[in-house]
């Protein structure tokens, strides 16, 4: 065959064979020599030259009989490129081969859309595998290449960047293997092989900056279909991965830095974290076991943090502020992998000092309910535009699952002292807290107010309750009589104030009268 093949041609051919446009090669195609041959069987072959666009010349030799496809030869040759393709599939036996270097430039010059961009790939490599035993993979040579991005549909295209891949036998080595998708890059590096049924893989992963995308972190809907049960010894891989990652970040935490290690041995997941760093809190621990039995130990500590950029990250942006914090937790777990999280046991403290709260809705709510009592009307509390200056914010909590206990929350400022104690379910969001709330500044004008409280309860302070309930999101403020007032957070208040017990008056104000006080000796001895 010696002819050309014009754009109407090939269009006509395209839409009758429907060939997506990715493989649609430019025109004209200009045939020297070709001989095409096809018999009823299905054997087909084809050998000749053909020249594509006036660019690239092709040499090809390649023949399909009922179970094979043969390419004997495939040359590609232009100003940029010069390659040798070959390759075999037999039944599962594959052979392939590659020498030369094409260019990005010819890809462009051959197809009306390229499948795929890239600046460059070079090399020498034989690939030899039965698909069946890919324990027998032979590989020899190196291949490399640069600047190659493969489509990946809405979410943008994948970027090789870099990579040199070596074969020596039965292992392949990959080097400098740099790859980027959106705002992510990261550096891989590390040898594979196939042995005992399994791909035995020896790696590392270096990245400046990962986001994982909201998809992967969203929780999915429940269904009623039976889980799959899922076994670590499935995997067709095993072996030892270690991370380095400078910025690790999902749409409700950042982690800074995570340096890891997981090790994979048939069933048994082996994960250590040597470094990390969870909203600027340092983290380490392990993870031991199998996915039906694992076993956690982790810690929690920092000291003199920015909580400026801590809390904000740990609570979503509900709480906000500047200061500076220690922080200190330690938690152990065993479990299965879904329940892991249920059966977190351990202890957590917090402390910051001389700061400025600037956002804290659920305190604002709280403020809110006591702002509208006469007794409190027109002191207006509020963590306002300027916010909520604070000598000392100090929290103690038992781990419980989802859930922190808090045996002690108290906030310190010039204006107002509060405390409470608790529960706060991370897992659901609920909230199940009890406030007490002394406003400072307005200490004098409750007692002016009400004579006889100031002959009573002369040189004693008078604290206000109020319960914390619904969710974190929306919180419902509820105001509590003396008689719910606990002990234990009565008690807080006094040792934070330096005051006797029996100093501490709980005041119940309602909105159109002077409200209520209690004694608290008075109290506990009718609750006992």
């Amino acid at each position: 065959m010696n002819g050309d093949l014009g754009p109407d041609t090939l269009v006509w051919i395209y839409q009758t064979m429907n060939v997506p446009r990715e493989f649609q090669v430019r025109a004209p195609l200009r045939f020297k020599d070709t001989e095409i041959a096809w018999q009823r069987s299905g054997e087909a072959s084809i050998k000749g030259a053909i020249n594509v666009a006036d660019s690239t010349d092709l040499s090809i030799y390649a023949s399909k009989a009922a179970d094979s496809i043969k390419f004997e030869r495939i040359t590609l040759k232009d100003r940029s490129s010069d390659a040798n393709f070959s390759g075999e599939l037999a039944g599962k036996l594959l052979k392939s081969s590659f020498k030369g270097h094409m260019s990005g430039e010819t890809l462009v010059r051959v197809f009306v859309e390229p499948p795929l961009s890239m600046d460059a790939l070079a090399g020498d490599i034989l690939v030899d595998v039965d698909l069946d035993k890919p324990a027998g993979m032979h590989a020899t040579g190196q291949l490399q290449g640069s600047a190659i991005a493969i489509p990946g549909g809405a979410a943008g295209p994948v970027n090789l960047e870099h990579f040199v891949l070596t074969g020596d036998g039965t292992e392949i080595t990959l080097s400098e293997a740099t790859v980027s998708h959106g705002e992510n890059r990261a550096t891989l590096n590390g040898k594979i092989r196939y042995e005992g049924k399994k791909f035995v893989v020896d790696a590392d992963l270096n990245s400046e900056k990962i986001v994982v995308p909201k998809s992967l972190t969203e929780s999915k809907p429940e269904t009623d279909a039976a889980p799959h049960k899922f076994d670590l010894a499935d995997l067709p891989v095993s072996g030892r991965i270690g991370v380095n990652i400078r910025q690790l970040e999902t749409d409700k935490l950042k982690i800074s830095p995570l340096v890891a290690e997981a090790k994979l041995t048939g069933a048994k997941l082996e994960l250590n974290i040597k470094e990390a760093a969870l909203c600027g809190i340092t983290l380490f621990g392990n993870v031991i076991g199998e996915l039906d039995d694992l076993q956690l130990v982790g810690t929690l500590t920092a000291r003199k943090a920015d909580l400026a950029s801590s809390v904000p990250c740990l609570t979503g942006d509900r709480i906000q502020g500047s200061g500076l914090m220690d922080v200190d937790a330690h938690f152990t777990a065993r479990g299965s992998l879904e329940t892991l999280a249920e059966h977190l046991d351990g202890q957590f403290s917090l402390a910051a000092r001389d700061g400025n709260i600037e956002k804290f809705d659920t305190l604002n709510r709280v403020f809110a309910v006591l702002n509208v009592t006469e007794a409190i009307r027109g002191k207006n509390l509020a963590v306002a535009a300027k916010g909520l200056p604070y000598r000392i914010f100090r929290a103690k909590a038992t781990v419980a699952g989802k859930a922190l206990d808090f045996d002690e929350a108290l906030l310190d400022a010039p204006t107002v002292r509060v405390v409470a104690t608790g529960r706060v379910d991370v897992g659901t969001g609920k909230l199940a807290m009890d406030v007490l709330v002394a406003p400072l500044q307005t200490a004098n004008a409750i007692l002016d107010k009400i004579p006889l409280l100031d002959r009573i309860f002369g040189g004693s302070v008078l604290a206000l309750p109020v319960g914390v309930r619904g969710t974190m999101e929306s919180p419902i403020i509820i105001p509590l009589g003396p008689g719910a007032v606990a002990t234990r957070l009565t008690s807080i208040f006094a040792n934070t104030l330096r005051l006797p017990f029996d100093a501490i008056k709980i005041f119940t104000p309602k909105a159109d009268d002077g409200g209520k006080t209690q004694d608290v000796d008075k109290k506990q001895s009718e609750k006992n």
